[in-house]
């Protein structure tokens, strides 16, 4: 329920749909508003049949018809609900959009005094893929004597004025406040803007410059004040200048604008525009809000589709097949096919280019298979590995080469062990096992820490293989490890997420297997490959772990294959 004014508060226990049988609903609805009569000196009519409610309601609206461009998507209007008489009433208005339209309420219940009209704003929504034409959007009273008010809503997409996709354009300020970025003046929805520093306070001019993502032949801005009913930052005087290459601007048009919140619009011709600029030059209270900001014209060099994401998981198995995901955006009013594809490093195979259908002004995640090299890693540096995406379409251009990155690990699958070493309640990937300093060596055990365990650290980033180790400083540690018959290939993960990482040396049966390595940086991990003879009938071995100059030693993972041929 509404309440218009202090002289409705009164009334504001009133259900906002009351549901009861009729005779109920009268009687609830006189009490109210004789309880209200005797609380505010309001003289209430006399009002047999209707009891007061929704009879003497007048609906209308700020418009007539609609106008919504279907590449802007939306619109604002409002309804107005009047009660002329000199009684007050209580009354449901409900509000029918025909379909596909879409509105942000369905109605409105409220008690109105005698004489009082109020607004309710409206958002009217349409989809991508509307027909152009004219529908239909009804206001209605719930009474028996329901009162109607009808507004055509005409959706039109001519091809003279097409909007620059907000998806595209990068938007940028001379300031702004925190949170209030620009950004928000092309994010498709009004409730947020961008605002000019106001704390402290930074006057004008200041500008916001869009670069559009293609070049275009422009005839219009249209700027959305913001719609919070605040006028602070309501640019009422501006210039708009355009250029063809991002750097040098020329200006094409300057005016003033009304200080209050209705959408504001500025015609102009500019050709070949890749980067436009709104200055502010004048706006309340010296400063400037932009709610929405929507480019209109004619697409001249412009891609139909962009690849604009690519969706990787943090890491991958070594010799498995992983599913990524190539995001592709469809800047047309058509159906457009379009392939994906991604390009990997060497060693890596990835299957053919798939192939989806974007829908209009759309976009798909394109799902491909990417598969990185099997067996274990190499001897040396464990960076990320950078994949990167790519589109086509034989309806005309493509851009964009999104990347993604992710971290190989070897594959658990057929390992004798794989442990992942570090806090005992620290996650562990598929397949890995815990590796804490509790875990103490006992028969049948694959692997566990004879005499004084080591530490343990959680950096709590990356992903669960490299986030957590355990370590020992100035003291060696000891592992004990079950090396079934015949020979082994073992790697052992060092490094540290967020700080450098001395040298892990590796010694058994009086050799060294891994000898001092140089510093890691933090961030950086490294592998280190040696191998374990269990005989022929097997054995176990203990693995004596240092660090060469009395430094921390660190120990992230360690996974043992058997050796195949």
């Amino acid at each position: 329920m509404t309440a218009p004014d202090k002289r409705s508060f009164a009334v504001r226990i009133l259900p906002r749909r009351f549901r009861g049988p009729a005779a109920s609903r009268i009687a609830f609805v006189a009490v109210a508003v004789l309880a209200l009569a005797g609380s505010t000196g309001i003289a209430i009519a006399s009002s047999t049949g209707d009891h007061g409610h929704g009879r003497r309601v007048e609906l209308s609206s700020d418009v007539e018809r609609l106008d919504i461009l279907r590449c802007v998507g939306y619109e604002p209007v409002q309804l107005t609900i009047e009660n002329p008489s000199t009684v007050p009433t209580y009354t449901d208005v409900f509000v029918k959009a025909q379909p596909p339209l879409r509105v942000s309420r369905d109605g409105v219940s409220t008690y109105l005094p005698a004489g009082y009209r109020m607004t309710v704003p409206l958002k009217v929504s349409v989809p991508p893929d509307i027909k152009p034409g004219d529908y239909k959007l009804d206001y209605e009273t719930g009474d028996s004597a329901a009162k109607r008010h009808r507004v055509t809503v005409r959706v039109s997409a001519p091809a003279d004025r097409q909007c620059v996709p907000g998806q595209r354009m990068v938007a940028t300020a001379t300031n702004g406040q925190a949170n209030y970025g620009p950004e928000k003046a092309i994010d498709g929805d009004p409730a947020t803007f961008w605002h000019s520093t106001f704390s402290p306070p930074q006057p004008l001019p200041q500008s916001i410059t869009l670069d559009l993502g293609g070049v275009y032949d422009l005839t219009e801005l249209r700027y959305r004040p913001r719609a919070d009913g605040n006028l602070t930052g309501n640019i009422t005087g501006y210039t708009i200048a355009a250029s063809t290459d991002g750097t040098q601007f020329t200006p094409v048009t300057s005016g003033v604008w009304a200080n209050d919140a209705t959408q504001k619009a500025a015609r102009f011709t500019a050709r070949g525009v890749r980067a436009l600029r709104l200055e502010a030059t004048a706006g309340h209270n010296n400063l400037a809000a932009v709610a929405e900001l929507v480019q209109l014209g004619v697409p001249v060099d412009v891609p139909v589709a962009t690849a604009t994401g690519l969706d990787a998981p943090a890491t991958m198995a070594a010799g498995t097949a992983t599913p990524v995901k190539v995001t592709v955006r469809n800047w047309t009013a058509q159906p457009v096919d379009a392939t994906a594809s991604v390009d990997v490093p060497a060693g890596w195979t990835a299957t053919a280019p798939a192939r989806a259908t974007v829908p209009p002004n759309g976009q798909v995640a394109v799902p491909v298979t990417v598969t990185p090299p099997a067996g274990l890693p190499a001897a040396g540096p464990a960076p990320a590995v950078t994949l990167t995406a790519a589109a086509t379409t034989t309806k005309g251009r493509t851009d964009g080469r999104p990347t993604a990155t992710t971290w190989v690990t070897p594959n658990p699958g057929g390992a004798t062990f794989a442990l992942d070493s570090g806090v005992e309640t620290s996650p562990v990937l598929d397949g890995w096992t815990r590796l804490a300093p509790s875990d103490s060596w006992r028969d049948g055990a694959a692997a566990g820490w004879v005499g004084t365990p080591p530490e343990s650290r959680d950096r709590g980033t990356l992903d669960p293989l490299r986030s957590d180790f355990t370590l020992a400083r100035g003291r060696t540690g000891t592992l004990r490890v079950a090396v079934p018959a015949g020979v082994h290939d073992l790697a052992l993960l060092r490094g540290d997420a967020t700080g450098t990482s001395g040298a892990t040396v590796v010694q058994a049966d009086g050799q060294t297997l891994v000898p001092a390595g140089g510093n890691l940086a933090a961030g950086e991990f490294a592998w280190e490959r040696f191998t374990l003879d269990g005989g022929a009938t097997g054995r176990t071995v203990d693995l004596v772990i240092s660090n060469d100059a009395g430094n921390y030693w660190r120990l992230c993972a360690l996974i043992m294959v058997p050796r195949v041929g």
